[in-house]
């Protein structure tokens, strides 16, 4: 029996940002760990007086968190928060977005520049972009105070989801405090592209 997967927090946030973008007709089905790409073969060398060749190196693949695709109102409305997505051959001629999701904390660790690597191979071998999502760093500190260089992220430059808006005891959360809902969100879009 495989082990189950730990899904992140992260991964949570971004699945109820796309219940919301369904809803609204932003997004169609998308898929959860969607294919395993392979980036680089195992690597293996032939000896002398061997037979077969000796196992040096397991191979590298790369499986992506989400596979989203996007309708047309979709890619129009959600150009500018997955740029520069929009420009790649899956976004313009089929629609689909490729999503990994971050927490705030990676912007500054080594596992970004694993991600970052990773993404490189990815479109050097089979041209497919695959975009980093952060989807909530608070603006404020755990004093309610602005942050001097707040990182943007997926609900500030959206929406909150609105099964994020609010604690057990009904008030607002702090994503919600700081994000548009998705109504104002399309609303603004709207207003945007007229």
């Amino acid at each position: 029996m495989a082990k189950k997967r730990k899904i992140s927090d992260e991964e949570k946030h971004f699945t109820a940002w796309l219940v919301d973008a369904k809803k609204y007709d932003l997004v169609g089905d998308w898929e959860e760990q969607p294919e395993t790409f392979d980036l680089i073969p195992k690597a293996e060398i032939q000896t002398l007086g061997m037979k077969k060749p000796r196992f040096l190196l397991h191979p590298h693949t790369y499986t992506t968190d989400f596979r989203v695709p996007l309708t047309a109102k979709g890619q129009d409305m959600l150009r500018d928060a997955f740029a520069p997505a929009y420009l790649t051959p899956q976004w313009q001629e089929d629609g689909i977005l490729f999503v990994d999701t971050k927490g705030g904390f990676t912007v500054q660790s080594a596992q970004i520049q694993i991600f970052q690597a990773n993404r490189k191979l990815l479109w050097h071998f089979h041209k497919v972009w695959i975009t980093k999502v952060v989807p909530w760093i608070s603006p404020v500190d755990r004093q309610g105070l602005p942050k001097p260089k707040a990182k943007p992220c997926l609900f500030t430059q959206t929406y909150c989801p609105s099964s994020l808006a609010y604690n057990n005891n009904l008030t607002l959360t702090s994503k919600a405090r700081h994000c548009r809902t998705i109504e104002h969100f399309i609303e603004d879009q709207q207003t945007l592209l007229t």
